[in-house]
Parts: structure tokens; sequence; C-alpha cells
């Protein structure tokens, strides 16, 4: 919904290639090959690196801890709702010893509560990167608290309050504008806590996901009593997270009405001038297509004209296989679905066996901003 990004240089060195046959022997005749490889490595400690993470993260109220993964292994996964968690994480990162080793990549991912918005925290670290690329991308995502449904509230009084809201160009321009004060106070907290040699702060911009024919079906007899978010098992796969980071990690049953909604809305509104429109790849579109009148939403449900659905654009996405994602975070290694993949020696799900997370097993939802069950659900934004 409202999506920022900070990219972080941290200090490396450039790595050598090894030399080919030709070039071994011509160096024994005095030939100098240029074997620098065009990459560089991570010179900070992973140790470091996380202890400088959580001071950051705390630093800014961030303590709500959803998974911690290194090079697939999942060292601390929360399943219950825990509370300021990210002590356990930690203690569960040091008692793994996997930060002891060299690592290739880190996987972070944190929520909390942030005046008006739910916020998830998206934090990726590569330890070996193109030459001038970022060691660290860490992802923002926040959707406003307003657009969750009450628990008893129909979907005829959730749309009119929604559409009251997108109609408004200041309430959601001061979110955008709150997200985007948390990303710089977090990226001036990386600065105390890291070496950090460079910090890129893209401004906030709202996003959202163009309606197209799987986000409609999924729309298509939604009741109430259907609305709020939980924390998924495993992230979505990519392209069934509704166009946001927020979610990859929760699933709200109303997302895609909701989504809807803001679109519709903010379609035929001049005032917000931060807003992107997406597909499921993520990438930006025209914010026009299909049938704007097709939907009906009453109190007792949503029904969408077929006439509607069939003049949506298409997903774009194969929706064969499985619901979750494939690797935590763009890598090709991984075979197996869910968090964690072929390293972590798991099948499909969170993999490794040995995942710390105190007492996070299974269970039903917590309080707080990382609590929640996995739910399953139909395709399109907050779904599959």
């Amino acid at each position: 919904m409202i999506e920022c990004k900070l990219s972080i240089d941290l200090p490396s060195q450039e790595t050598n290639r090894t030399s080919s046959l030709f070039e071994w022997v011509g160096s024994l005749f005095g030939s100098k090959p240029d074997l620098r490889s065009g990459q560089e490595q991570l010179t900070v400690s992973g140790n470091s690196l996380l202890e400088g993470l959580y001071g950051a993260l705390r630093d800014n109220g961030v303590e709500d801890a959803i998974a911690l993964l290194v090079d697939k292994k999942v060292i601390y996964h929360d399943k219950e709702g825990h509370r300021r968690d990210l002590r356990l994480m930690a203690v569960a990162a040091q008692e793994s010893g996997v930060m002891d080793k060299n690592f290739k990549e880190m996987h972070l991912v944190m929520s909390t509560e942030h005046v008006g918005l739910n916020v998830l925290v998206d934090v990726k670290i590569r330890s070996l990167n193109t030459l001038g690329e970022p060691e660290v991308q860490i992802l923002l995502s926040g959707r406003p608290e307003v657009l969750t449904a009450g628990k008893d509230e129909n979907p005829a009084s959730y749309a009119e309050r929604v559409r009251a809201f997108a109609a408004d160009p200041h309430q959601l321009e001061a979110l955008r504008l709150t997200l985007d004060s948390f990303a710089a106070r977090l990226a001036d907290a990386a600065r105390r806590h890291l070496p950090v040699v460079h910090v890129d702060h893209r401004p906030a911009h709202i996003q959202l996901l163009r309606p197209d024919k799987a986000s409609l079906t999924a729309m298509n007899g939604t009741q109430a009593g259907e609305g709020g978010a939980s924390l998924r098992d495993v992230p979505a796969r990519a392209g069934r997270a509704g166009g946001d980071v927020y979610g990859t990690y929760y699933y709200d049953p109303y997302w895609d009405l909701t989504n809807y909604l803001m679109w519709s809305t903010l379609l035929h509104s001049h005032h917000h001038t931060s807003v992107v429109y997406v597909d499921r790849t993520g990438s930006e579109v025209p914010a026009g297509g299909g049938d704007t009148g097709g939907v009906h939403v009453g109190e007792g449900g949503v029904s969408v004209d077929s006439s509607a659905i069939e003049s949506a654009p298409d997903s774009g996405v194969d929706w064969g296989g499985s619901e979750t994602s494939d690797s935590w975070g763009g890598s090709d290694t991984s075979d197996a679905g869910g968090w964690g993949g072929s390293d972590t020696g798991g099948d499909s799900g969170w993999g490794a066996g040995d995942a710390g997370g105190g007492d996070a097993g299974g269970g039903d939802a917590g309080g707080g901003s990382s609590c929640g069950s996995s739910c399953g659900g139909g395709c399109g934004g907050g779904g599959d």
C-alpha cells in the first residue's frame, strides 16, 4: 500500500576471479591478466551486522520479530505472535552459531505499529554483490490501520468508509509522509549502529495493484466478518501478495476488496500525485483497465459481474504449483517451497527443523503486530 526503500552500502572489497588456463600459461611468460571479478565482498562480520541492525531497529521501536533466515536456514520464526521478541531472535541467532561463519544471504523480517500504520520491515543482506550494488536492502511496507475491516462490519459500510478515506487527499498523504519520516529515522539509526558508507532513501509512495481477473474473482462472494490480517506460516509466492511487500507475509481476506475500492476511488481523483499502479510482477502499469461498474458491494456481500472479470487484465502469473514462496529472497538455488529452501533439508514450509523462536511452533493468533495464524484463502491481493 505505502512503500518505501532504503539501500545501504557497507564496507566491502573487490574480489578476484580465478585465472583461466590460458591466463595462467600467459602469466608464466610475463603476462598480467586482469583478474578483477566485478564483484565485491562484504567485510563486516555477520555478528556485527546483526548487532547493528538490532540497535537501529530498537531505536525506532521495531521489536516484533517475524523471522530470521541465514543462507535459507530458518534461525527464528515467530508463529505465536510474541510481542517485543527481538531479544528472542537475538538469542536464537547466538545459539545457532551460524553467524560465527561466513554467510551468503541473510533475511530479517520485522513488524511494528507506527502512527496509524501497520508496518512490515523486510531486510535483505547479501555478502557478495556486483561492484557498486548496496549490500543491504530494507523494504518498508505500511497498510493504514483505518483500512482494517471491523469484525462485524458489513461490506457496504466498509466500502463507504474506505472510499471516504481514499477521497480525502490529506489522510493518505499524511500517512505517506509518516512512513517516509520513519524511513529517514531508520536510516539515521543505521548510520549510528553500522559502518555505513552510503544510504539511499527512496521517497515513500502509494502503491496499488491494478485489479485483474484473479483479484476480481477472489472478491466475488466476500462476506461480512472476513476482515483482519493474520501472519502467514510462509510467505506468498511472487505475484500472489496483492501488490505490496506487506501482503507477502500477511493474509487479509478483505484486501482484494480494499485494493479495488482504493483503486476505483483514486482513479477519478487528481489529488494524489504519489500513487503508483503495478501488476503482479511489480511492474508499473497504467491505472485504467477493466469495468469499474461491474462490482456490487452490499450489506450481505460482494458480487462481481462476469463481464467485469472477463474485461479485466490477465494476472500474468502462473497459478500452478505451491501457493507459497519458493525462495526467500530471489535466489535461484532453492527448490523447496516456502521459507528456507534446498539448503534447509526440509520440503515445503519453513524448512530446517532446528528453527529457534522461543516456543514458536504453531497455535492460534496471539496479539500484536507480528501475531496471527496461517490463512488460506483465494488468489489475489491479500490472498495467495
